[in-house]
């Protein structure tokens, strides 16, 4: 890789900031909360887990009204608004004693995590970047699991000690300083706007990609698999939030549980930069459908083996899900409808991948509580990653010319 100049080290770091906070600490350490609320209102997991599918929802919104709010023109102004509004949200969450306001918060902070969130950090990557565009795209992208292990048990542990509505104070805090990057040296969302070019830029590029050597109802096709995709991938990443309830399902304590997450978020981190480095130098097919095999056989060893220790090797492999989530999201995007038209299909794509999300953030949870089980939720995601798999071999049965 070339040297880079400091405006694009920057530009990488604001991105990293922005998915740190958007889902490291909006999303990924969320389930932390869960049991003490539920005990404190004496509602069901479901009940509080819907905080997190609305969050969703109102975050695929947020996502697919990005390029409007945080257009060029008001880049600063978008980005400071989002901050204060995910800031505010969250404290207002400690001093909460209603679910219900509790609900409308967390549709405020998935909203403004939405604006600075998936699609904002794919845009701006993919904007500010044309060479080893998949390492950029997973080092920005594992932060959000990076953030996830650093954060998991610094929250869990005020959460333990001084309750869950500290937990929400401090929580706040560390969103604005995340999002303090993206503020200060984000200089733009296109480099040609401060007079710079795209790292690698080379002006005589070949565009073909499958679509152009399909027809129109083909494309139509991709375009479904990878809405489907995306809803099952980003879906499939809410079981991690309940990774404290799948512990104490099996009778082990809240550390055990903590620890999972925790484990979850570092494979987080290093499935991206993993998947990432394979895409860049070997193609897109082999690494992703070696990562749908992982997520395969991580439900079946939650399935069949239960001592700490194997679960903490499941939470591990599990963890790989976000790397499909994400990375092979935005490359699917890529390579099935070209560079050019990726602004224009990704954000639609992003938003299958968030409502997912905020179905199934609520849906494990109402599940464990009609069956008093998490073997109905394993089984239904052994399927869906089966099926998953099958995308894959379909979208790549060609080689992408």
């Amino acid at each position: 890789m070339k040297k880079m100049d400091k405006v694009y080290w920057l530009v990488l770091l604001s991105t990293c900031g922005a998915i740190s906070v958007s889902l490291g600490l909006i999303v990924n350490i969320t389930g932390l909360f869960f049991n003490p609320i539920a005990e404190e209102f004496g509602l069901l997991r479901g009940s509080v887990s819907l905080t997190l599918t609305l969050s969703n929802f109102l975050s695929a919104l947020g996502g697919m009204m990005m390029p409007k709010l945080l257009s060029e023109k008001h880049l600063k102004v978008g980005i400071l608004l989002a901050t204060i509004g995910g800031v505010c949200s969250t404290i207002l969450l400690g001093l909460s004693q209603s679910i219900l306001f509790m609900y409308f918060l967390h549709m405020i902070r998935g909203f403004c995590a939405g604006l600075l969130g998936l699609v904002f950090i794919t845009v701006v990557i993919n904007n500010w970047f044309h060479e080893n565009v998949g390492l950029m795209t997973s080092i920005a992208l594992s932060f959000s699991g990076l953030s996830g292990a650093i954060f998991s048990p610094i929250i869990s542990n005020v959460i333990n000690n001084y309750g869950w509505r500290i937990g929400y104070f401090v929580v706040a805090f560390f969103i604005l300083l995340l999002d303090l990057p993206s503020l200060l040296f984000l200089p733009s969302l296109k480099p040609q706007t401060k007079g710079y070019l795209p790292y690698g830029y080379v002006e005589e590029e070949n565009p073909s990609t499958l679509q152009t050597t399909s027809t129109t109802s083909i494309s139509q096709i991709y375009f479904v698999i990878c809405c489907m995709f995306g809803f099952i991938a980003s879906g499939s990443t809410s079981l991690i939030q309940h990774f404290p309830g799948i512990s104490s399902s099996y009778g082990f304590n809240a550390a055990v549980g903590a620890m999972m997450l925790s484990i979850g978020m570092v494979a987080n981190s290093v499935a991206k930069i993993i998947l990432g480095y394979l895409i860049d130098h070997f193609g897109s097919k082999k690494p992703i459908l070696l990562h749908c095999l992982i997520m395969i056989l991580s439900v079946l060893l939650f399935l069949f083996f239960h001592t700490p220790t194997m679960l903490y090797i499941s939470a591990f492999l599990y963890g790989y899900i976000y790397s499909l989530a994400n990375v092979a999201m935005v490359t699917l995007a890529k390579d099935l409808f070209g560079r050019e038209n990726y602004s224009k299909t990704y954000p639609t794509f992003s938003m299958f991948g968030t409502v997912g999300t905020a179905v199934s953030a609520s849906g494990i949870g109402y599940i464990y509580d009609f069956t008093h089980s998490y073997t109905p939720v394993f089984l239904l995601l052994l399927g869906l990653f089966i099926l998953n798999t099958l995308f894959v071999l379909y979208c790549y049965r060609k080689p992408i010319q």
